[in-house]
């Protein structure tokens, strides 16, 4: 053995972890959001970013357990899950 460092070893970059997060949603009729604004059925990315996937799951368990019980018998909005922001 020579001692030296192998320097030719290509190293893969290491990805940056995501700095916000998003909530996807699919709406499976005209529904309206708190500020108002009237989304029609489809499939809807939530207005808020949030630092971490945890809490944009438990943003998401509160509008979900909100949505139930004013809903009633009305369909309710589906959570797709939290996607990392890109930009």
């Amino acid at each position: 053995m020579s001692g030296q460092i192998d320097l030719d070893r290509k190293t893969t970059p290491v990805k940056e972890p995501a700095k916000g997060w998003r909530n996807k949603w699919r709406v499976p009729a005209n529904a309206q959001h708190a500020d108002g604004q009237i989304v029609g059925p489809g499939i809807h990315w939530g207005k808020e970013v949030f630092p971490t996937r945890e809490v944009a799951e438990h943003a998401a368990n509160l509008i979900a357990a909100d949505n139930a019980a004013e809903c009633g018998h009305y369909p309710t909005p589906e959570w797709l899950g939290a996607f990392p922001v890109t930009s």
